[in-house]
C-alpha cells in the first residue's frame, strides 16, 4: 500500500491536517504536538473497530 496524501479534519488535536506524501515518511516533534495523535488516526483507518472517543468526525486517506 502507498499513501500518498493524509488528510485529517476534527479529530483530536487537529482541526484540519493535509499533507502529501512522497517516499519515506518520519514524523518528529516536540512533545504534545500530536505525533502520537496521528498515528492513533490511521490506525483507526487500518483498523475502524478500534474505539475511539470522541468519534473521529472525518478521516480521508488517499
Amino acid at each position: 500500500m502507498h499513501l500518498s496524501r493524509i488528510l485529517i479534519e476534527n479529530f483530536r488535536n487537529f482541526s484540519k491536517l493535509d499533507v502529501a506524501l512522497d517516499g519515506n515518511v518520519v514524523v518528529v516533534g516536540e512533545n504534545k504536538v500530536g505525533k502520537s495523535n496521528l498515528m492513533h488516526a490511521l490506525r483507526l483507518l487500518f483498523d475502524p473497530s478500534l474505539p475511539d472517543l470522541p468519534p473521529a468526525k472525518s478521516l480521508i486517506m488517499m
